[in-house]
């Protein structure tokens, strides 16, 4: 939904009160303190003020999510983000998500949480929030006044809180920049009937918001993979997309079921042919958890071609160079595979961190491994080994 949809001239008195809002708040912030540095301590007031109805907005979505039994995923506040499967909390940088203030994405824990009427509330709890604040600010504003002293003016900071709060929450109700949808847009589009097809893929929405800020394949809620299956059934598209996240759930479980993982790559392959990431999958299991170099060498590609495989590429490289006992290539590449996951998200990958974790198992084994036969070939044994 683009700014076009919405009414031009409520579009425009609207932008035109925001900023009237937010010059109001400014001069009372100013207003609010009896020295020449009013100016600047209003700027700090300002900058202070917005980080925190920011995490009172979003706090709005995450309470409102709860209630309804949406399990939330991330809470993100600028400059902090909060990845609650993993229990990770981040630095946000504008790279990583460039025009958002804040965010919170929540999905629902069970196929009958799944409704509009908690999608709708999840969305409008955000700007609920800001509209409790401004309430409460101006209904304290004149109680407040009897702490007012010479030097600071209470009263007035609370009411240009108030007026703030009012300003960010009619913010959020309008269009925001091409790319992104406000709450105002996504408050609209929720109004309006879904049609049959939209709402039967909402599900695959889901999954990649999940797969997108990093919750574990294996973590998934089976509910909608049941669902985004019986799609897949009928839509080839969802299929190609689902084939993957089955495979990768497999990977994703420690010890690998060699047999089943095998089985749906094979399949994989004669439906939809061979990849960059089915051939880093493949030498990632051959050299990991079937020892079998040869193959892995083979599997691995020249390079990955496309930047978000790059991790998985550092990956299986590094696993091929871990059993074929080349421990400080492995390492140079588990540092090279956690500098681009860095660069990507903000966010700790779990399943990158078992990956690591396997691949310095395999490391430290055929170090000992080489170890003995160096030994035995020298007809010496290794201090604490039996001879």
């Amino acid at each position: 939904m683009e700014a076009t949809d919405f009414p031009s001239r409520a579009l425009r008195w609207g932008r035109v009160s925001v900023v009237v809002g937010y010059i109001a708040a400014y001069m009372l912030y100013a207003a609010s303190f009896n020295t020449r540095a009013s100016i600047f301590i209003a700027i700090l007031c300002l900058v202070l003020a917005h980080c925190l109805l920011t995490f009172i907005h979003e706090a709005g979505h995450a309470l409102a999510g709860s209630l309804f039994g949406w399990r939330i995923i991330l809470f993100a506040a600028r400059p902090f983000v909060m990845q609650f499967p993993n229990r990770d909390i981040a630095w946000l940088r504008e790279a990583h998500e460039p025009g958002i203030g804040g965010m919170v994405l929540a999905v629902p824990r069970t196929k009958r949480q799944d409704t509009r009427r908690a999608s709708f509330w999840l969305t409008a709890g955000g700007p609920l929030a800001n509209v409790i604040v401004s309430v409460t600010a101006f209904a304290m504003a004149s109680s407040v006044a009897t702490f007012d002293t010479g030097q600071v003016l209470y009263s007035h900071l609370v009411f240009a809180l108030g007026i703030h709060s009012a300003a960010m929450c009619l913010t959020s109700l309008l269009p925001a920049a091409p790319g992104h949808w406000s709450d105002g847009q996504s408050l609209r589009h929720k109004l309006k009937p879904k049609a049959e097809d939209e709402a039967e893929l909402q599900v695959i929405g889901y999954l990649g918001l999940i797969l997108k800020y990093k919750v574990r394949l294996k973590a998934v809620p089976e509910w909608m993979l049941t669902e985004a299956r019986a799609i897949a059934a009928t839509n080839a598209e969802v299929a190609r997309y689902l084939d993957p996240i089955q495979i990768g759930r497999i990977l994703d479980s420690v010890p690998v079921d060699v047999a089943q993982a095998r089985m749906r790559m094979a399949a994989f392959e004669a439906q939809y042919g061979d990849s960059c990431w089915l051939a880093c999958c493949d030498a990632y299991l051959a050299a990991i958890w079937e020892a079998d170099l040869a193959r892995a060498r083979a599997r691995l590609p020249e390079r990955a071609d496309h930047d978000e495989l790059q991790p998985l590429y550092l990956a299986a490289a590094a696993a091929i160079a871990a059993r074929a006992g080349d421990r400080p290539s492995a390492k140079r590449l588990i540092r090279q595979m956690r500098k681009t996951l860095r660069t990507q998200s903000p966010l700790r990958d779990p399943t990158f961190n078992d990956i690591r974790r396997q691949i310095v198992r395999v490391a430290d084994e055929c170090r000992w491994s080489a170890d003995d036969a160096k030994q035995a070939g020298l007809g010496r044994v290794r201090p604490g080994r039996a001879s």
